[in-house]
């Protein structure tokens, strides 16, 4: 993958397909790493499954015989040095931590982190996304969005309608810009 944002949203979409109806997006820029946090309350694995996650001959589903997301974002971030791992109950749902340090040549960018949020929040799953951003720039706030506190506000009003998804779309880019 060619940025972090995109092993966001591979990992996220797991968790829909394991039948999340939440899913938390927790990333903490600082001054030379990056902490991500993507907590799910889908099915969750089974330790035989947990234990051959991160193999990338490994896959749950039938369609093909690899399974390379998770083998992947492992990959980018140990080889800044820094640490993945993951956490799984089944029947509570799963937990993906990863750090990668920004500071070396192997560093991949954070990508277009607003509109994978944005895509995420338009899924077809009826799962209900919160995103929290924090940036290592302190001038700028703190980002967070909850999809299940603006669904309570719209009064059944879909968040695919083109109103809500444009300003959607605005709101989300405008409070991640730099």
């Amino acid at each position: 993958m060619i940025d972090l944002s995109l092993h966001i949203l591979d990992v996220a979409t797991n968790g829909f397909k394991a039948g999340a109806t939440y899913v938390q997006i927790k990333i903490v820029e600082e001054e030379n790493d990056i902490k991500i946090w993507i907590t799910d309350n889908g099915c969750g694995m089974s330790k035989e499954v947990l234990s051959q996650v991160e193999n990338p001959f490994y896959t749950s589903r039938t369609t093909r015989k690899v399974g390379l997301g998770i083998p992947l974002f492992k990959q980018t971030c140990l080889q800044t040095g820094g640490s993945f791992e993951i956490t799984s109950k089944e029947k509570i749902g799963t937990t993906i931590y990863a750090l990668m340090y920004t500071n070396h040549i192997d560093a991949i960018p954070l990508g277009d982190l607003a509109e994978t949020i944005f895509v995420l929040m338009m899924n077809p799953y009826e799962c209900d996304i919160l995103a929290d951003v924090t940036f290592k720039d302190e001038n700028q706030k703190p980002f967070v969005i909850d999809t299940k506190e603006i669904k309570k506000i719209l009064d059944g009003v879909p968040l695919s309608d083109n109103a809500i998804a444009t300003w959607l779309k605005e709101y989300i880019n405008e409070g991640l810009s730099k």
